[in-house]
């Protein structure tokens, strides 16, 4: 199969009145499974897209499926449901989440993404998801519903000014960006080399600079207000962005 054709499970024959979900992933083998996998609920007439996610959305405007099933790594799926339900009408994008997109929850919501399912999802999730999702609901399993509310809660807190910003050192400006790609503390000490107490210590001193009180909330009011990816002073004077 060409990889810009859709893939198409085993139906049986066009279904009457079932939902057309179109499965978009970046890996053939996984986007083979699902389809397969979801022609198995009778309410979906599932298919399949394998292509570059940057031609998704063309190929999407062409198909008009009524739910789109994004299975893409984090940055991708904020691009392509931007693109999607900005420029598509009628098309409601539904996220199969990783961990790491699970704790982007409310990012991926203001993309345009209603719907959610995490990695260890049913059918019957699937199913409820999608009903819920074509109610015009937004839909959270009660996990990422959790995490959700608990970033809200750290967004409403303020954001550092420039001069808390000017405060930080090199090494946690460093640290930073390794709890913003989601490594714990013992992980930052691995790469580090470094104690975790070390790491521990640092960590303190980000929140009373920062004037948060969780890890999380730091890389949260950050990015929120533009601050991530943070530039080191090496790479401000080379006119790098500092990211990794």
């Amino acid at each position: 199969m060409a990889r810009n054709q859709p893939s198409r499970g085993s139906t049986g024959g066009p279904r009457r009145g079932a939902t057309t979900l179109l499965v978009l992933s970046d890996a053939r083998l996984r986007l083979d499974a699902l389809v397969r996998l979801l022609c198995r609920v009778a309410s979906l007439r599932a298919s399949g897209l394998w292509v570059p996610w940057e031609e998704a959305p063309q190929r999407v405007a062409q198909l008009r499926p009524e739910i789109l099933l994004l299975d893409l790594p984090l940055d991708a799926a904020l691009l392509t449901a931007s693109r999607v339900t900005r420029g598509i009408p009628g098309v409601r994008v539904v996220a199969l989440c990783s961990q790491e997109q699970e704790r982007h929850a409310m990012t991926l919501t203001r993309a345009g993404v209603t719907g959610f399912l995490p990695s260890d999802c049913s059918l019957a999730d699937v199913r409820s998801t999608v009903d819920s999702v074509l109610r015009g609901e937004v839909r959270f399993p009660p996990r990422i519903a959790a995490q959700a509310i608990r970033l809200a809660a750290e967004d409403a807190e303020g954001a550092p000014s420039a001069r808390d910003i000017a405060a930080l050192t090199e090494r946690e400006r460093e640290i930073l960006r390794l709890i913003d790609r989601g490594l714990t503390n013992r992980e930052i000490a691995g790469s580090l080399r470094v104690e975790v107490a070390t790491v521990k210590n640092h960590v303190h001193n980000i929140l009373e600079k920062l004037h948060v009180s969780r890890r999380g909330a730091a890389t949260s009011v950050l990015r929120r207000s533009g601050w991530l990816p943070l530039t080191s002073e090496s790479d401000a004077s080379t006119g790098r962005d500092g990211s990794e």
